[in-house]
């Protein structure tokens, strides 16, 4: 599994648990899919494949999700759909 390399950033500010920041960031459109993503082992955080929706986030951790160019940086304010080149 590979996460993306070109990424875009979006603020999202939400509480630190990853199921709840993967819906409320809008790489997940439910928790349903939320769920989903977690089980496939589709979401990386900081590069590295999370399966546990339980996972804590700490200021500046990279989620994102195998598949998509979208990335969301936890409790940092950055400007919304940046493009980047890892």
């Amino acid at each position: 599994m590979h996460c993306p390399a070109t990424i875009e950033y979006m603020q999202a500010l939400v509480p630190d648990s990853l199921f709840g920041f993967l819906q409320e960031s809008g790489l997940a459109t439910s928790g349903g899919e939320a769920a989903a993503l977690l089980m496939e082992g589709a979401v990386c955080v900081n590069h590295l494949p999370v399966r546990s929706p339980r996972r804590r986030l700490h200021a500046g951790d990279v989620v994102s999700v195998s598949g998509s160019r979208l990335v969301a940086v936890f409790g940092t304010k950055l400007p919304a759909l940046k493009k980047t080149q890892l």
